[in-house]
């Protein structure tokens, strides 16, 4: 387990500026000051990738000849950059909606192979979700309940915001270790990422100063994103809702507890500027390894009390009920 001293970023995700457009049932009930109890911190999908195999010869045909006569078609489909291994990409338009997902299209000898889409289900909400279905069923006669029922999620970002907190106001304690961090000119950390580009990954950032760094406004409280990364989860957009808890083992300890028990006041002083300087996993590692392992110890049981990732997950289901992204049956009753 490696531990890193977090210290205010100033940007790192490229999606939504706004946390879900759900109506959860938790939602703005927090005390106007300090951060939210985790009773109160909403998980959501802030990037879902799905990719989609026609399941027969024939859907691949009639896939294949609506694309032939929609991909002119410029209220529909927009030009976007392509991907490797696809042969057009583009952003599909949703009347009355910012949020363009994109649709990257391979076909060969006449036949649909792949459909692959990406974008975010919360920046959507569930009136957005049902523009979407629209406008697919002029590809596919289902629209997305025939995504929910032969598609493969590739890529799911589930994410939670920490309000009123700050990135040097915790420590966080890591299951992986350290493969990024970005530092601004004024010694500010600006994003932080855990584990390797093509597993999974943790990326911690904070939303106030990544929108500043875009030129965008922020108005309110400071905001702390705490984001899963999961590639080719064993998932399906049916079984969203057994989804394990991708915050689990996630610790965030105070900044900066107090020595441990029978600790000595100056050691723990000069660990406590090391981590400053180096951040807490290499100073951890200078440590001789009794030293290290009580440490450690001690700092993952000065949790912050406003944490809990049991606690944050128990509301998943009600954003899953919001989003309605793999809600087979909302879309089968749809015209």
């Amino acid at each position: 387990m490696t531990i890193i001293k977090l210290k205010v970023p100033k940007g790192l995700s490229n999606k939504t500026q706004t946390q879900p457009k759900n109506d959860h049932p938790n939602s703005h009930t927090s005390p106007p000051t300090g951060p939210k109890p985790a009773s109160e911190l909403i998980p959501f999908i802030d990037k879902l990738t799905v990719l989609v195999t026609p399941h027969s010869k024939g859907m691949a045909q009639a896939i294949h000849q609506t694309m032939v006569g929609a991909w002119d078609d410029k209220s529909f489909l927009q030009p976007a950059p392509w991907l490797n291994g696809f042969n057009g990409g583009y952003a599909i338009n949703l009347p009355n909606h910012e949020h363009q997902p994109r649709l990257y299209y391979r076909h060969a000898a006449g036949l649909a192979e792949k459909l692959r889409f990406d974008f975010n289900p919360s920046a959507l909400g569930q009136t957005g979700m049902d523009v979407f279905n629209g406008q697919l069923k002029s590809v596919m006669n289902d629209g997305w309940e025939y995504a929910i029922e032969h598609g493969k999620i590739t890529r799911l970002d589930v994410a939670v915001d920490l309000h009123a907190v700050r990135l040097d106001d915790f420590l966080y304690l890591a299951k992986q270790g350290m493969k990024k961090q970005d530092w601004s000119t004024d010694g500010h950390l600006e994003n932080v990422v855990y584990g390797v580009s093509k597993g999974n990954q943790t990326l911690i950032y904070d939303k106030e100063a990544e929108l500043i760094a875009k030129g965008a406004s922020w108005e309110g409280k400071t905001r702390v994103r705490i984001e899963r990364r999961l590639r080719n989860p064993s998932i399906t957009l049916k079984g969203l809702h057994k989804l394990k808890n991708p915050f689990a083992g996630t610790t965030l300890v105070q900044n900066f507890p107090p020595p441990p028990p029978g600790g000595k006041e100056w050691e723990w002083s000069m660990f406590e500027d090391s981590v400053r300087f180096r951040g807490v996993d290499k100073a951890l590692s200078l440590l001789p390894k009794d030293k290290k392992a009580k440490y450690r110890k001690h700092l993952k049981a000065c949790q912050v009390t406003w944490w809990d990732a049991e606690v944050v997950w128990n509301n998943w289901p009600a954003t899953l009920k919001a989003l309605v992204v793999g809600d087979k049956a909302h879309f089968a009753k749809m015209p």
